[in-house]
């Protein structure tokens, strides 16, 4: 039988609240909104990309505490340890300021486009209003 371990994971992209994966997390506790306490590399490609080194930009995202059985899950996902791998940093809570150790998957190569702002949510926001905006000008000019 499998020990009911608790871990805390930190999530940037697909798994955030709003995203597609975002599900694999409902049976978890969300802790809080979070960033990294170090820079990172962030990229996108249709899906994000964390790298290790060169550092660009802190991190934005979610904390969760997940069981065992869910960060088996996630692994599977996230190809845990053959595509990204699954690594413990220090992530600095918004709402508390503390220091926590929990659980991010990095990418092992830089892939994509940068994201210099580290959300991953808001960029992606941030691309569909210039999308809205675009159409929008065309239906005008198109009139």
């Amino acid at each position: 039988m499998k020990t009911k371990n608790k871990h805390l994971v930190f999530v940037y992209g697909t798994l955030r609240e709003g995203f597609n994966n975002h599900y694999l997390l409902t049976t978890s506790k969300w802790i809080d909104y979070g960033i990294t306490d170090k820079k990172y590399y962030m990229s996108e490609l249709g899906i994000p990309f964390v790298v290790e080194k060169p550092d660009l930009t802190k991190i934005k995202g979610e904390l969760y505490e997940v069981s065992d059985d869910t960060l088996e899950i996630l692994d599977l996902l996230e190809g845990h340890p053959n595509f990204y791998e699954r690594k413990k940093v220090n992530i600095k809570s918004n709402f508390s300021g503390k220091i926590v150790k929990a659980w991010l998957y990095f990418y092992p190569v830089i892939k994509g486009r940068p994201i210099f702002s580290g959300d991953f949510k808001e960029y992606k926001e941030a691309l569909q209003n210039e999308e809205i905006n675009k159409i929008s000008q065309n239906k005008v000019f198109n009139s």
